[in-house]
């Protein structure tokens, strides 16, 4: 059974606003704590672990469902590129789909693949070939962004693409993710989390949703001048709300989602995940800034923190 929160020899504070990790290292001296502010409202799942020595670091509300926004692109790019054969050659146009979706997060190219793999269907073989199950497909077809899914199950697909996937299929997707791009192709700074946390290598995949549009002027510099997640379009927005309250899976399409996921090290050493939603209105750049404080906290927390000998990945039950 996963508990709510493992990080040995840590102590998890808490308050209504304020969350901190404080470790203590090998001299029994407590580190000061890596705090973050977590408003009324805000609500975050992770998972942490060491692929070293098998060990889930950390976890909190790891099987909580989210609706997976720009993750999703993960699956769509592991169905496509496994559906081939790992010797067949991906032709260019197709090669610049990848590229641009996991670089950047291009969601007019995260479109045409998502529509060409079969829609929903997509999520359905993936999530019975990775054994995922927290993952499930959106009610309306056309919004890919409201997959449901989890942070063990996000953690489960680089474990996949690390340990079990032909090393060719794991070179397409992990090598476009160690080149994400700073600006994503909506003209949003997608350095949050992970890539501003962390003083080692990554391979990142990051995700957003709800979020106002970037205010002309103020895009980063390398915007690409094209796509449009289908639930910024209000007609099918409401149309994908509607269907998930009848249908479900029952996830929160009300706040305002922001994930970051991805490996730690040179050589892959650790996978984190962590998953969040941001109470209506709150500006991006906060949410970013909440995210990667406490990315930061829990890498401080866990490079500090001796291994713990009990707890395994993946072997761990999943319920």
């Amino acid at each position: 059974m996963w508990r709510s929160f493992r990080l040995p020899t840590t102590v998890l504070l808490g308050t209504a606003t304020t969350m901190a990790v404080l470790a203590t290292p090998a001299t029994g001296a407590p580190e000061p704590p890596v705090e973050w502010d977590k408003p009324s409202g805000t609500s975050v799942s992770f998972v942490v672990v060491d692929r070293q020595t098998g060990q889930v670091r950390a976890e909190h509300a790891a099987h909580t469902q989210y609706r997976s926004a720009s993750l999703v692109k993960l699956l769509i790019a592991l169905d496509y590129v496994e559906s081939r054969g790992p010797d067949a050659p991906i032709p260019p146009g197709d090669r610049a789909l990848l590229e641009s979706m996991l670089r950047s997060s291009d969601d007019d190219a995260a479109s045409e693949l998502w529509v060409r793999g079969g829609w929903e269907t997509i999520v359905q073989r993936m999530a019975d070939r990775l054994e995922l199950t927290d993952t499930e497909p959106p009610a309306d077809r056309r919004v890919w962004g409201y997959t449901a899914t989890s942070a063990a199950d996000v953690a489960r697909i680089y474990e996949y693409l690390l340990d079990k996937a032909d090393p060719s299929v794991s070179d397409v997707i992990l090598g476009n993710l160690r080149m994400a791009t700073r600006c994503a192709a909506d003209g949003r700074d997608q350095y949050f989390g992970i890539p501003t946390a962390v003083d080692e290598p990554w391979a990142v995949k990051q995700g957003w949703s709800g979020y106002e549009e970037v205010v002309p002027g103020e895009e980063c510099h390398e915007r690409i001048d094209r796509g449009t997640a289908p639930e910024e379009i209000p007609t099918l927005r409401d149309a994908a709300i509607r269907a998930q309250a009848d249908r479900g899976p029952d996830i929160d399409l009300t706040r305002r989602a922001m994930h970051t996921s991805g490996t730690i090290g040179a050589d892959h050493n650790m996978i984190m995940v962590l998953l969040s939603l941001h109470p209506e209105g709150t500006p991006y750049q906060t949410s970013a800034q909440q995210v990667t404080a406490i990315v930061r906290a829990l890498y401080l927390a866990v490079k500090v923190a001796p291994p713990d000998p009990v707890r395994r990945w993946p072997d761990v039950e999943s319920r």
